[in-house]
């Protein structure tokens, strides 16, 4: 059975929210003094104090980053603007993107934005938790995450 791309870039977008806020059991393991002597770093895992650049999983059908801090390739900025913060977690799937953005932007700053770049509300509308819209080609929706970082699913029309 094939999925509507919207659907499969939805998707993306949860996993890569759910990626992005995922904070391992063994960061807390970590602080027992056995662990603190095992925990030695190997070859390919950085020292403690390192910054990462994330990871970049690249599949036949595109690509998904966690940590990346850019747009992903292709992505429509002009014609589907993000809000200012800092991207955590991007994919790109076929005809559709997904990104993840800390920002101190409400979902409605994010919706008249895309608004101000020639998009209209459809479906659903801008509630306070999600904003769905559509033009300049495309079909974007737009959810606040648990953590109040916004996740934007994109599609072409």
């Amino acid at each position: 059975m094939t999925r509507p791309p919207i659907r499969i870039a939805s998707g993306l977008a949860l996993g890569l929210a759910l990626l992005a806020g995922c904070s391992g059991e063994q960061a807390d393991d970590a602080t027992t003094p056995s662990a603190q002597q095992s925990a030695q770093p190997t070859a390919g895992t950085p020292a403690a104090g390192t910054p990462s650049t994330g990871v970049t999983i690249e599949v036949d059908e595109g690509t998904i980053a966690i940590g990346s801090d850019k747009l992903p390739e292709g992505y429509p900025a002009d014609k589907v603007p993000v809000v200012d913060g800092v991207i955590t977690s991007t994919g790109a799937i076929g005809t559709g993107f997904a990104v993840v953005v800390t920002s101190d932007a409400s979902i409605r700053q994010a919706a008249a934005l895309m608004e101000k770049a020639g998009m209209k509300p459809g479906g659903a509308g801008v509630t306070d938790t999600s904003a769905f819209l559509t033009g300049n080609g495309y079909i974007a929706v737009v959810q606040v995450l648990p953590d109040g970082s916004l996740s934007y699913t994109v599609q072409t029309q």
